[in-house]
């Protein structure tokens, strides 16, 4: 995970696949105080990382993206580049499209080209900031080794596809969670949440899993009014021998609810090879 000091409440979680290519999801919120964030996987250089396009999903929450007449809903939202200045240290270049004043978010985005759908004044919201490493992934070298760090990596339930969770596993022990998933309430907003918590085998008990909220994306962006809202509990428990694991929860909004679903691996990351 990496974050600017001058921003703390946003920032984004970043692996490198078995292939070569960094796979990031960003999480913000937009100009209105909502919660946003976006993903993808995109290009590696020498000393770089290029993102030329990054999704913004809409979907219900237990549903992933089947929102809105069953069709999945995503568009173009993002550009985000990285130029590594030290070991702990990237220059992020980002920008952002607002989508305020535009038609109601449904369907497919336009094709490479094809303009915005009119009346839809779009306009960039660009900056740049030089971010530091908050965390390091358990096996990133032969020096941090940790039992766990297999679970490290993206996962998600088909049955919900377009939801899902990242798991950042460290070498004391602990797993960092991020649950990118949607609100309860039929606006297709989706919503971010996040804790971590230390492994008993391969299972981690969130007890008090957090949404962060209270921020403006742009230069409103204000962090002293973040507000961190219990959301509820989480518990997650992995299978090595299958690669799949079990989520359960328990929100204390009712319209969230209670519940668990199957998990299965969607990425992995690259990992040191060590004897």
């Amino acid at each position: 995970s990496w974050f600017s000091p001058q921003r703390s409440g946003e920032g984004f979680s970043l692996m490198l696949l078995d292939s070569g290519q960094p796979l990031i999801y960003s999480f913000t919120y937009t100009p209105e105080g909502e919660q946003l964030w976006y993903f993808e996987v995109g290009h590696s250089g020498d000393r770089f990382l290029d993102w030329p396009k990054l999704l913004e999903t809409r979907g219900d929450f237990g549903l992933g993206l089947r929102w809105s007449d069953d069709r999945p809903a995503l568009r173009d939202i993002a550009r985000l580049r990285i130029d590594r200045l030290g070991d702990a240290t990237i220059q992020v270049e980002r920008s952002v499209i607002d989508y305020s004043g535009c038609p109601p978010f449904n369907g497919l985005p336009p094709a490479d080209g094809e303009p915005v759908p009119l009346p839809c004044p779009v306009s960039p919201i660009s900056d740049r900031s030089a971010q530091i490493q908050l965390t390091r992934l358990a096996g990133s070298t032969c020096d941090n080794q940790d039992p766990h760090q297999w679970i490290s990596g993206a996962w998600f339930s088909p049955d919900r596809a377009g939801e899902g969770f990242v798991v950042e596993v460290f070498e004391n022990g602990r797993g960092l969670v991020y649950w990118f998933t949607y609100a309860a309430d039929g606006s297709g907003q989706p919503i971010w949440l996040t804790a971590d918590a230390r492994f008993r085998d391969n299972m981690l008990q969130i007890d008090s899993l957090l949404r962060p909220t209270g921020v403006r994306a742009g230069r409103d962006f204000d962090n002293n009014g973040l507000i961190l809202q219990d959301w509820g509990s989480l518990t997650l428990d992995f299978d090595g021998e299958q690669d799949t694991g079990v989520a359960r929860f328990d929100a204390f909004n009712p319209s969230f609810g209670s519940g668990e679903f199957q998990l299965e691996r969607l990425a992995r990351p690259m990992l040191a090879e060590c004897e």
